[in-house]
């Protein structure tokens, strides 16, 4: 019979695979554990982010710069947290790194790593911004 802890275990989301293709035509899997409510809360806080800057670009309105960089920075560090949360002994340089690499890739992995599929909205919506503002022409803009 099993134990209360064991029970608990058996109803907790397995870590989610992120498949990384080589140079070399292989692939490379690393394991990402699901979102902690921290974590959802910062995704949150994007999601309503990334709302408002959408509302802007949709009535042709200039972005504020501010609410646009404090989002990107909150996503960058949001996905430095899942991967040192998720990878054993991983250096701070190496995540910055991954981060930057594969910024697109891990936003596409986002909604798969929320715990429930009322969460998932928020990273349905990340993931569509991202495609959007991938598939728009530079405007020139520098920071």
């Amino acid at each position: 019979m099993d134990n209360d802890i064991e029970i608990i275990k058996k109803h907790i989301s397995p870590p989610v695979p992120m498949i990384l293709k080589r140079d070399d035509g292989g692939e490379d899997v690393i394991y990402l554990k699901k979102l902690n409510v921290g974590q959802q809360m910062i995704l949150s806080d994007i999601a309503k982010n990334l709302n408002e800057i959408k509302k802007a670009t949709d009535k042709k309105q200039p972005i504020d710069e501010e609410l646009n960089k404090k989002t990107t920075e909150s996503m960058i560090n949001l996905f430095e947290s899942i991967l040192t949360r998720s990878i054993d002994n991983a250096d701070n340089e190496t995540i910055e790194q991954f981060v930057l690499e594969h910024f697109t890739e891990l936003t596409e992995i986002l909604e798969k790593l929320m715990p429930k599929t009322k969460n998932r909205e928020h990273a349905q919506l990340i993931k569509k911004e991202i495609e959007r503002r991938n598939d728009k022409p530079d405007t020139g803009s520098t920071e």
